[in-house]
């Protein structure tokens, strides 16, 4: 089933220095197949990163942006046998925490980040 999660970031401070971070309301469980980042009154300086809180891994870090668009991250996949990485072997990433979206070179205003992921898969 798919599912979304809406995480809004308050962005506090000086314009171009400006700080926010915003953790999920609840665990995302399964694979995240996209993201939307939606910027209000952000310059193209606004750097986003969004991780997985434990076990830690970062899931998408976009630098130097303000226009709202869709992304869809794919982490590689590897070899069972060895570890070693798959030609073109790229999936959606597993998530199994909560999320944590940290916003940073921005201005006063809001980050918006809406997760799409299939539960349980």
């Amino acid at each position: 089933m798919l599912r979304y999660e809406k995480i809004t970031v308050a962005v506090t401070g000086a314009a171009g220095a400006a700080v926010g971070s915003a953790r999920s309301h609840h665990p995302i469980l399964g694979r995240l197949c996209a993201i939307y980042l939606a910027y209000t009154g952000q310059p193209t300086s606004c750097d986003v990163t969004i991780t997985q809180d434990s076990p830690a891994q970062t899931l998408l870090s976009v630098s130097e942006a303000n226009t709202n668009t869709w992304k869809y991250p794919k982490v590689p996949t590897h070899q069972a046998n060895d570890g070693s990485p798959i030609t073109d072997g790229w999936e959606s990433p597993a998530v199994c925490n909560h999320v944590q979206v940290s916003v940073a070179q921005g201005n006063p205003g809001t980050v918006t980040v809406t997760l799409l992921w299939e539960e349980g898969r």
